[in-house]
């Protein structure tokens, strides 16, 4: 049950927040499919306004995981709840290159999302034959290693896509990472330990706060279009070719 618990803490939130974006996400993308450079515009758009919602969601989970799971079912699924932190870990990092796993799809490459999850489900099985967990961090961090393993082939097929380099694809969320991390860091520090209910009243309050300071400077520098590059700016025209095109070489990061 506990296990079953860690896994469904994170997963719930992920599932409705992921399935959601995907809805709003594949249409805007699709309509850019056979141009490369605007593609690239739309996946670092979409991933700084897409980022300012799942990045703070993963931060207020991560804080609210054990005191929300010591409150609600009692001290003895306290284990569960600490489990599932590695979790929002990995959550962060789908955030991260979900725009651009979108963009694979739109250009018309869902073949090596397939395989990517061939692999990692071969890795699941392999890594719990070889670990055979019998605790929730232990069942925990099994998933997320098979989820690690088949993360750099991803990040390869995404970028290859977009004709730029492995990491280029995540820079839009960087800002927003940093706001969130900042903001848990924050909690953490100023959580005085007290009960499960004044913890996660005092660590929500602090992040909450120190996110809002950091994402309202960011929304409006996107509205005044700081983190919109320019048509020209990639090559314009120069760099337009079909997406599903293999010779286009990647850019440098």
């Amino acid at each position: 049950g506990q296990i079953h618990v860690a896994f469904r803490l994170v997963d719930t939130v992920r599932e409705i927040t992921f399935t959601a974006l995907w809805r709003l996400l594949l249409p805007i993308l699709s309509e850019h499919q056979h141009d490369r450079d605007a593609l690239l515009r739309q996946v670092d758009r979409l991933l700084l306004l897409s980022s300012a919602v799942t990045l703070p969601l993963c931060g207020g989970l991560a804080l609210s995981l054990v005191p929300l799971t010591t409150l609600l079912l009692g001290p003895a699924w306290h284990e569960a709840g600490a489990a599932a932190e590695p979790l929002v870990a990995l959550t962060v990092l789908l955030a991260l290159m979900f725009p651009s796993g979108t963009a694979l799809i739109a250009v018309g490459q869902a073949r090596f999302i397939m395989l990517a999850n061939f692999a990692g489900l071969a890795a699941t099985v392999a890594f719990v034959l070889l670990v055979r967990p019998a605790t929730p961090r232990e069942a925990v961090l099994v998933w997320c290693g098979a989820q690690l393993f088949v993360s750099p082939y991803s990040l390869w097929v995404n970028a290859r896509a977009l004709a730029v380099g492995l990491i280029r694809p995540l820079r839009a969320g960087v800002p927003m990472l940093l706001v969130t991390a900042a903001g848990v860091t924050a909690a953490m520090i100023l959580d005085t330990g007290a009960g499960p209910l004044e913890s996660l009243i005092r660590r929500l309050v602090v992040f909450v706060v120190v996110v809002v300071a950091g994402v309202v400077p960011l929304l409006w520098s996107l509205h005044a279009g700081y983190f919109t590059p320019r048509p020209g700016a990639a090559g314009g025209a120069a760099n337009v070719v079909p997406a599903s095109d293999p010779r286009k070489s990647p850019r440098p990061l």
